[in-house]
């Protein structure tokens, strides 16, 4: 048993002779949003919970033997972009905003305008996403701020697409500060991301036939690629590797768990 891994990892071994290696992954973590889901098993802790099925994760990995039953070759999760937009403008009393740089005008006219970054500037063929998960500026009514925050978050299959996205992101923001007159460029910056999740073809191949032993011919499907991303794609970029996903049968269809009811990350998300 290996402990502190890349701080709170922990890592168990189980040898069973000469061979290859097969590694087996999972995490758990929370997120600061107050659940409302009212179920026994809700979070006890004031305004986290999990809410992204993390906690689903580990419970597979402690019963692994009965393994996964959804598996697909090629892409399986996104690669995913996290950044920060800081635009500055001056501030001033909200009575007189002539005499001042609104960044909060600034900041929607921004988020309008990256909008449009997926919706015309990325091919129909291809696949993107680009939210603004938060926009913060100001503290009163009758006060202009001083600057204004976007947090940004880029979904995206192919390096190219993703490339374009994370540079356009960039020449919207000056061009929107500019168009502002604002007193300095605005800041960007890359706060995380993961790369895809590509499985490997011939781990597929032979996962699925490994899991159609345990779980039964046709219960193995390919779910197709989905938005969600997972850093677990940083270890398939270096060995081949497989992600799958846990489908619930409701009736007999297939459905996925994370579709029931509310989206993942959402107050009354129940995993």
């Amino acid at each position: 048993m290996l402990e502190g891994i890349g701080g709170t990892g922990v890592v168990g071994i189980l040898r069973n002779g000469p061979g290859p290696t097969v590694a087996l992954r999972a995490d758990m973590d929370a997120l600061p949003v107050a659940g409302e889901t009212g179920l026994p098993y809700a979070s006890t802790v004031d305004g986290v919970m999990h809410a992204c099925g993390h906690d689903v994760h580990v419970t597979c990995l402690l019963g692994a033997a009965t393994t996964l039953d959804a598996v697909r070759s090629g892409p399986a999760f996104a690669a995913t972009d996290s950044l920060k937009v800081t635009l500055h403008g001056t501030g001033g009393h909200g009575s007189r905003p002539e005499s001042t740089v609104d960044p909060v005008v600034m900041a929607a006219a921004t988020v309008l305008r990256l909008q449009t970054l997926v919706a015309r500037e990325v091919a129909a063929t291809d696949t993107a996403v680009l939210t603004v998960g938060a926009l913060n500026a100001g503290t009163k009514a009758n006060i202009i701020p001083d600057r204004a925050e976007l947090l940004l978050n880029v979904r995206s299959y192919d390096e190219s697409v993703r490339s374009h996205l994370l540079d356009a992101i960039g020449r919207v923001v000056r061009a929107e500060s500019d168009a502002s007159a604002a007193p300095r460029p605005p800041d960007v910056e890359h706060l995380q991301s993961a790369p895809a999740v590509v499985n490997d073809a011939d781990a597929a191949l032979r996962a699925s036939a490994a899991l159609e032993g345990v779980v039964g011919a046709g219960r193995v499907v390919d779910p197709g690629p989905v938005t969600g991303s997972e850093d677990v794609g940083v270890l398939a970029s270096l060995r081949p590797g497989l992600a799958g996903r846990l489908i619930r049968r409701d009736g007999g269809r297939a459905r996925d768990r994370v579709s029931v009811g509310p989206a993942g990350h959402g107050v009354r998300t129940s995993l």
